[in-house]
């Protein structure tokens, strides 16, 4: 089995490396070859074990393409965290079929959704064998005002999402609206 991570060369470089202390294949989606290359670089000797597959999530039908030729090489996909905006549900619905139909398995998804969207409410069209999981990114309110997450508090937020299986999660807060940055 392996995991899959769209959208896993910025602020989910680090869930990836972890990632792939556990499983023998994460696979990673990102835009950018020097971003997946720095990644490769960044993950050391874990590096053997991560698969970058380098297009855009946003066009459709190279993204389905290039899950398929994935999962004919590499096998079928127990996790998925995808980084992707609202705006493409139809995207994450076309990845969760395909990955869907090369397995009869359950799978987990984690759906990371940024902060701007988090009154959005549009979940995917989800195969049944799909557990889908919610991860919304907030901001963190400190004393002199509020802030972004870093990447640290990303990913580590995630990690704790998928080590506890939750069904949402925030990391950090959304409310109360006036107070973000």
């Amino acid at each position: 089995m392996q995991a899959l991570v769209i959208g896993g060369t910025g602020m989910l470089s680090d869930l990836v490396i972890w990632l792939a202390e556990r499983y023998q294949c994460v696979s990673v989606i990102g835009r950018s070859w020097s971003r997946l290359e720095a990644l490769i670089n960044k993950a050391g000797p874990l590096s053997e074990r991560i698969v970058p597959i380098s297009v855009d999530y946003s066009d459709r039908d190279k993204l389905i393409d290039a899950i398929r030729k994935n999962l004919w090489r590499n096998g079928p996909v127990d996790l998925l965290v995808a980084w992707v905006r609202s705006g493409n549900t139809a995207s994450l619905s076309a990845v969760a079929d395909e990955i869907s139909s090369h397995s009869k398995e359950n799978w987990r998804l984690f759906h990371v959704r940024g902060s701007v969207n988090f009154q959005s409410r549009k979940f995917p069209q989800l195969p049944e064998n799909v557990l889908y999981r919610e991860v919304t990114l907030g901001f963190k309110i400190e004393e002199d005002g509020s802030r972004w997450l870093t990447n640290g508090e990303i990913w580590n937020g995630v990690r704790e999402a998928i080590e506890n299986d939750r069904q949402m999660s925030t990391v950090g807060v959304t409310e109360p609206l006036d107070s973000m940055p």
